[in-house]
């Protein structure tokens, strides 16, 4: 919504019944300051504010509401501001067509009535035509900070000029601060520092430094107001984020899942889970804030790939997986118990030239990483049916033995063997009895 903050907090309060973000351009309670220092040159900042104001006779959200100007040059600067608004706009500004009008007769009589109560302060302009709906570009000086035509918006040409002493522009600046914060902020000055300075301790949405709304016209950046003067920002990509949610989605590997963030979390493991962590974050942060370490993306993957493989050593033995590591080493004998179970086919027997469907399970090992592999490449063909869970095998010898091994795939992808089965290879189905 683009408009005044009283009609902006009932767009605001509507929204709000149905939690809907609300995007808001006001034009703020009192309106935008423009601060012409002594130091400032004069004609110059005459001529950009006279070309300001009588942009849509005043009637822009960004345009200058009062200018403040340090009096030991504020007669000269008056003089410059007339000179500048009769060589833009001419001695007679209502036949000029170029000159608009007043949006509404509403607007007109609202603008006439308070030129009216400051009529023995005009110095230049203060008439204007009822029937033609405008009003000349109007200057009033001398205006105190404190008067009610500086604290409200004016939205027409009337033009206060309030003096200060430039040796007072801290307190001056501490008044305006305490007003709500404007749309814009213009500040004239020969001295960056001092116009740093303030541009980035007020609070306003946006302003120009010896120049006027050309801050509105720079492509990439955003448009917005603070407080009183709106919220949220437009333009560009900026009003794309602000009528755009953004929503984070993360799609999750099978390798590199480190067990440190599940249970247990006490006795040896938890222990040795605790001792990995402080081992990395101390690392890193040695990485990250060291004066002789300068920062290296790169430096953070080599510090967290050194973390992975330390933790899939350190917790390859937990009791999950305690089972099938350790029968890594043993022969197939009848010694201990393997930690493999056939599911699929019970017999142990394959069928010669015959899709067989073969199916194990690990005991503490998770389907998804399980992995058959033929000892022998040569004695059978091999496919992972993944939707089944199952290994389709195909015996390429009419007889004999074909070895499967048996394995899983670990914290780092790699393949680590369990078992190695024997199936027999038979010409025919056998009978079932």
């Amino acid at each position: 919504y683009t408009g005044s903050p009283s009609v902006g907090k009932h767009v605001m309060t509507a929204a709000a019944r149905n939690l809907t973000p609300v995007a808001l351009e006001l034009g703020g309670e009192t309106g935008n300051w423009c601060i012409v220092r002594e130091d400032a040159d004069l004609k110059d900042a005459a001529r950009k504010i006279a070309f300001f104001k009588l942009c849509n006779a005043g009637q822009i959200c960004i345009n200058i509401n009062q200018v403040a100007v340090a009096q030991e040059v504020a007669e000269p600067f008056i003089a410059e501001l007339k000179e500048a608004f009769v060589r833009q706009i001419g001695e007679t500004p209502l036949s000029n067509n170029n000159y608009p009008r007043l949006i509404t007769e509403a607007a007109w009589s609202k603008c006439a009535d308070l030129a009216d109560k400051y009529r023995d302060r005009i110095v230049f302009g203060g008439n204007g035509s009822r029937e033609l709906c405008k009003y000349e570009p109007t200057v009033i000086y001398p205006v105190s900070v404190d008067e009610p035509i500086v604290q409200q918006e004016l939205f027409c040409p009337l033009l206060p000029v309030v003096p200060f002493p430039d040796s007072q522009i801290d307190q001056l600046l501490h008044t305006i601060s305490l007003c709500e914060h404007p749309l814009a902020l213009y500040l004239f000055t020969k001295n960056k520092r001092w116009a740093r300075r303030v541009m980035q301790s007020q609070q306003y949405g946006g302003g120009c430094v010896n120049e006027v709304c050309i801050h509105l016209m720079v492509k990439g950046v955003p448009f917005n107001g603070t407080g009183h003067s709106g919220m949220g920002a437009y333009h560009g990509i900026w009003g794309f984020r602000e009528f755009t949610h953004p929503s984070t989605v993360l799609y999750g590997s099978h390798c590199f899942n480190l067990s440190l963030r599940e249970h247990p979390y006490s006795g040896k493991v938890g222990e040795k889970k605790m001792k990995m962590l402080k081992l990395f974050a101390r690392l890193l942060n040695t990485s990250l804030n060291s004066n002789n370490i300068k920062y290296n993306p790169m430096k953070k993957l080599l510090f967290l790939f050194v973390f992975a493989s330390l933790s899939a050593w350190v917790f390859a033995q937990q009791p999950e997986t305690t089972a099938a590591n350790s029968q890594t080493t043993q022969s197939k004998s009848d010694q201990s118990e393997s930690p493999v179970t056939i599911l699929e086919p019970a017999s142990k027997t394959l069928v010669y030239n015959v899709e067989n469907t073969v199916k194990v399970s690990i005991k503490g090992v998770n389907s998804n990483y399980l992995i058959i592999k033929p000892l022998n490449d040569s004695t059978c063909t091999l496919r992972h049916d993944r939707d089944a869970g199952v290994y389709i095998i195909t015996p390429v010898i009419p007889e004999g033995v074909i070895t499967l091994r048996v394995g899983f795939m670990d914290f780092l992808g790699a393949y680590k063997r369990v078992d190695e089965i024997d199936f027999t290879v038979v010409a025919d189905q056998p009978k079932q009895e």
